[in-house]
């Protein structure tokens, strides 16, 4: 085989290799969600599912394989209204995982710099909801990524 034909294949590889990657939706849980429309992901997907109460909201906590996890409230009237996803990703810099959540997401823009609970982020809104991504991996070096809507919890606690 020769040098430019093995170049050839080495590069449609990486395209191919890639196209997964780029198609792949990594937030299933979203803002507005009910327990119903998540509930077979996280049984599918959890290899740790807890589902608990809390101050009248239902919380979860999912692990995913390879390190991920979400972790989200639903209101009383059973909407999501915040929401965390954490992947472990050694190939993304943080700012183009929260860029490539935002525009998954449907947020438009680049987002802009902001402290949240005292970290450096990117911040989205979008009517009320809410993302920002933390610019810095957690604890587990993981990129986390957070959705947010305080006037959904408000309306739905009425």
């Amino acid at each position: 085989m020769s040098v430019a034909v093995g170049k050839v294949f080495l590069a449609a590889f990486l395209v191919l290799a890639a196209v997964p990657a780029q198609a792949q939706e990594r937030v299933k849980v979203r803002i507005g969600m009910s327990m119903s429309q998540i509930q077979d992901y996280l049984r599918s997907e959890c290899t740790r599912l807890i589902i608990g109460e809390r101050e009248g909201e239902q919380f979860i906590s999912c692990d995913l394989p390879e390190g991920g996890l979400i972790t989200a409230n639903l209101s009383p009237k059973d909407r999501i209204t915040y929401s965390v996803y954490r992947e472990t990703n050694d190939r993304l810099w943080p700012e183009e995982f929260a860029r490539a959540v935002a525009a998954e997401l449907g947020f438009e823009g680049a987002g802009e710099q902001c402290m949240v609970h005292r970290d450096a982020s990117l911040c989205w809104s979008r009517g009320t909801t809410r993302l920002w991504v933390y610019l810095d991996r957690d604890s587990a070096g993981r990129l986390a990524a957070f959705q947010s809507d305080d006037d959904m919890k408000a309306a739905d606690a009425r």
